[in-house]
Formats: structure tokens, sequence, C-alpha cells
């Protein structure tokens, strides 16, 4: 391992295999740093970036960077970890432009069968449900703070819905309380979505990768913005 290395954290899943790819496109390669699992030493092709990946889940990046005994001070998440978290990015990761294949999450506010149901819906006549019909109801997520944020955004009052953190699948919590009107979750590819009956009322965002920092060294800082340039003007190539 280079010495003194800058650490970043690194997202499990489908972001790590996206950001593998993305750097790859920007010619940087990753090699495992002997004797250390899940540990990652960041390249150039030509010469070494002294900067070290560590895998973490993404809920967890920005929890673990604010850690002032860590020794890592950055990483990467999803746009919609930060935004839950109430927390700042700095830059985003460029995947439309390096990465066919990246993941294209949607965060979304959906309406169950319970609502249609209370609407009136047969199945010669559906329902288009709107935020407003949500009044009453309880509404599922793992993303309270976003959630109530939008929910007050767009009309509705505090004591105008009861917001439920499940554990479980959220598209399946309508099934265990007719109280479920609405839920806010993020889809990949919308099939468990459709598979529970979930319509989508309002699309909430569509989070990218990106990165956030916190406490970082003058030094830190310059190899951080060295990747960052990189991935940029390798992202502007493309275009």
């Amino acid at each position: 391992m280079t010495e003194n290395p800058t650490f970043l954290y690194a997202p499990k899943g489908e972001w790590y295999a996206s950001l593998l790819r993305t750097l790859s496109a920007a010619n940087l390669a990753l090699e495992t740093v002997s004797g250390s699992p899940r540990c990652y030493e960041l390249k150039f092709t030509e010469s070494p970036l002294p900067i070290v990946f560590l895998q973490l889940r993404s809920k967890e990046v920005i929890e673990a960077i604010s850690d002032r005994d860590t020794m890592v001070n950055g990483g990467f998440t999803g746009e919609d970890i930060v935004a839950e978290a109430g927390a700042k990015s700095e830059w985003t990761v460029p995947l439309a432009q390096l990465d066919k294949n990246r993941p294209q999450p949607v965060l979304y506010l959906g309406s169950t069968p319970n609502l249609r149901q209370k609407l009136g819906e047969t199945l010669e006549q559906p329902v288009k449900p709107e935020i407003r019909d949500l009044k009453g109801g309880t509404i599922f997520t793992n993303y309270p703070n976003v959630a109530r944020q939008y929910l007050l955004a767009n009309g509705l009052d505090e004591n105008d819905f009861k917001l439920k953190i499940s554990q479980g699948t959220i598209e399946r919590r309508w099934r265990d309380v007719p109280s479920t009107m609405g839920i806010v979750d993020i889809a990949d590819s919308g099939k468990t979505r459709d598979e529970n009956e979930i319509q989508v009322i309002a699309e909430i965002m569509a989070p990218g990768l990106v990165f956030v920092g916190e406490n970082q060294s003058r030094l830190d800082q310059e190899r951080i913005n060295d990747l960052r340039e990189t991935l940029y003007v390798a992202a502007t190539r493309q275009v």
C-alpha cells in the first residue's frame, strides 16, 4: 500500500459496480491491498493516485465519516441518502457519461390499492390518486425526512398524514395495515412495485452517486480534487 494514502468509503452493491466501471472508463484501476479484504487502492494507468477505498453500506457512509476518530474523511453514497440525512454533497460522479449500465433508481411517492379502493376504483373505472388524497392515511417509508418535506411542500399539513418506518418490503405493507394509503420508496426496475400494485403519484428525485466529505486535510483535498478532475475530464471526452 502507498505510504500515508487518503482513505475513502465506496458503497457496496450496484453503486460500487457502477463506480468501478466509471473509474475504468477514466483509465483508473483498483488493486486489492495485500492482506486487506475489501480494501482497494486506486491507481492511475501511468502513475499512482494514493487513494484507498474501503467498502461500506451506502446508508452508513455519512455517519462513518462524521466520526472524528476515524481515518476516513470522505466517501461515495447515493444522493437519496444524503437528502435523508440532511447533509450536503460536494460533487456528483459523472456516471451518465462514463457508465451506460449505471443504476437509475427513482425515489417516488406511490398510492396503494387501499387508497384507490377508498376513492371508489373499479376494474371498469380506475382512479388516479393525487397527493391531497393521502390525507388521514398512513404512509410507509424508510425516508421519513424526505417524505415529510415533500408532502409539506406539496399541500399537506403535519397532521394530515402518519409516517411509519418499515423494516420489511415497503411495497407490501398495505396488505398488513389497511390504513396504508401511500408509500415513499426507491425503485430500480420497478418490478416489486408493480407486483404489489403500487401506482406512482409523483417522482421525488432520481438520485445519483455523490461524494461527501468532512474534516479533510489539505493533502486529502488535493488528492480528491485530482480524482474528481480525472473523472470530469474523461466525461467531457465522452460527450
